[in-house]
């Protein structure tokens, strides 16, 4: 055995390192966005991780301050498309984003929003031998 032993696990820990970087598994990309007001907003995302596969989309919204009960706005996002590889790998997503006020809120003041975007699925960390 020439070298011994520590140079050796040195190598086996390093493959292993490898190995774990390049095992796909579970991720979630998350992502938020202010709104002002109602209107209509359009978002290009990049996960800056590959799925391998279309990952689930989830999403909700938070009022900044305190809505009254007649001040609720309806809120909704869309995935409008996604960006792919030319292998089918997922890459990110253009979101739309609408907030429609159904009545002038009292205040007169316009609801300031959050977006929480979430996006899960099969992902790798490795991009090596992946791209194009």
């Amino acid at each position: 055995m020439s070298g011994g032993l520590f140079p050796q696990l040195q190598s086996y820990a390093a493959a292993q390192r490898e190995l774990a970087s390049a095992t796909a598994r579970t991720a979630t990309v998350s992502w938020t966005v202010n709104v002002d007001g109602a209107g209509q907003a359009i978002v290009d995302i990049d996960f800056a991780t590959f799925f391998l596969e279309q990952p689930i989309f989830t999403w909700g919204s938070v009022a900044a301050a305190p809505l009254a009960e007649e001040e609720l706005p309806l809120c909704n996002a869309i995935v409008r498309s996604w960006s792919q590889t030319d292998r089918g790998f997922h890459i990110g997503a253009n979101v739309g984003l609408v907030v429609w006020q159904p009545v002038e809120p009292p205040s007169g003041q316009e609801p300031v929003l959050t977006f929480h975007l979430q996006f899960v699925g099969i992902a790798t960390p490795s991009v090596h031998g992946l791209e194009g």
